[in-house]
């Protein structure tokens, strides 16, 4: 009879058992499990790069902005930043659009700001504050130079969407070009708006109760005024027959 401990023979057997069953489920998944493995070391190495990818286009575009401030300082602003523009990537090709509108407003060139202003509104890959705030710009600059009030009004429209990024500044020009338009009532009601909305930046909403205000009284006296115009009596009218 074997002197062998019976416990040591049982746990070399269920090692062995084990090895098969690893032996097993390799030749039937070790190749998925390396595909698996395999996938996860492209994806890790993919996204590296494109962090790198990304660092190396926003470092360039960094440096090709500041370098487009600074040569703008000392010279053609405009030729600059037209030169400048068409290397720009993403977001600073944004900024270096708004800044040559600016060079244009700076050479008295409105139209062509206004026309900067646009393809930046109507860019497809651009950060949507931006181009709310381009789109702003432009609408105006059509109501103060092309004094085109009613194309400024579409455009302000637009952005006077609550949740959009310049809603509460759009909203508040629609508000003047009612005012300019003769329209009292229409702009108060605009104007409650904001001054009633707590989300209206400080700026804006002060300036708005202060309208609301002035317009409420103007158009309160405008009221009073018709009323006592009404309760005038008419003068008497003067007898025009012969005395005899």
């Amino acid at each position: 009879m074997s002197d062998q401990n019976p416990d040591l023979a049982l746990q070399e057997v269920d090692e062995e058992l084990r090895r098969e069953r690893l032996n097993s489920l390799w030749t039937a998944y070790g190749k998925y499990i390396i595909a698996i493995a395999i996938g996860i070391i492209i994806t890790v190495a993919a996204r590296e790069i494109y962090s790198s990818y990304r660092a190396g286009v926003e470092e360039a575009n960094s440096a090709a902005f500041n370098e487009a401030i600074e040569a703008a300082k000392f010279g053609d602003s405009i030729d600059v930043w037209e030169k400048a523009l068409p290397n720009m990537k993403e977001g600073y090709a944004a900024l270096a659009s708004l800044r040559l509108a600016a060079a244009y407003l700076e050479d008295s060139r409105p139209e062509k700001a206004i026309e900067t202003y646009d393809a930046l509104a109507n860019s497809t890959d651009r950060d949507e504050a931006l181009k709310g705030f381009a789109a702003f710009n432009a609408a105006i600059l059509v109501s103060t130079v092309r004094g085109d009030d009613a194309d400024a009004r579409s455009r302000f429209s637009i952005l006077a969407v609550k949740g959009r990024p310049w809603y509460f500044s759009a909203q508040e020009q629609l508000a003047f070009l009612d005012i300019k338009a003769g329209d009292d009532q229409a702009a108060m009601d605009k104007f409650s708006i904001l001054a009633d909305d707590p989300q209206t930046p400080q700026t804006i909403r002060s300036r708005a109760v202060q309208m609301r205000d002035y317009l409420d009284l103007k158009l309160f006296n405008a009221e009073t005024s018709d009323a006592a115009a009404e309760d005038v009596p008419a003068p008497a009218e003067e007898n025009s027959g012969e005395t005899s």
